[in-house]
């Protein structure tokens, strides 16, 4: 994905003589990352415990589809863990995010 950001920068900037190249490697890029999320979906719609889980997180607020994907495609372990387990697992705390703003009210 970030590479698709970087290339998109990279065509405000580019020569006119290479925009369609950059362009045409955007596309394939996109391509590419469309049948990656169809080829999940397809698994996730296969199974019925990648459905189960699936229809679970897609049951809490603010949780879409390709959340729930990237979730399930990188933390399958989610739903046997506690949340504890689940940052070992991902060395990283699932805290709440403390935001701050510094500006005056």
């Amino acid at each position: 994905m970030s590479i698709v950001v970087a290339e998109k920068n990279r065509l405000g900037s580019a020569v006119v003589a290479v925009r369609p190249w950059i362009e045409a490697h955007i596309a394939w890029l996109e391509q590419g990352l469309s049948d990656i999320d169809e080829g999940l979906r397809q698994t996730l719609r296969s199974s019925p415990v990648w459905r189960e889980k699936d229809e679970i997180l897609s049951s809490v607020p603010g949780v879409g589809e390709q959340l729930s994907l990237a979730l399930l495609s990188q933390l399958p372990e989610l739903g046997t863990l506690n949340r504890r387990q689940v940052a070992g697992v991902t060395r990283q705390p699932f805290l709440p995010v403390m935001r701050q703003s510094f500006l005056p009210v």
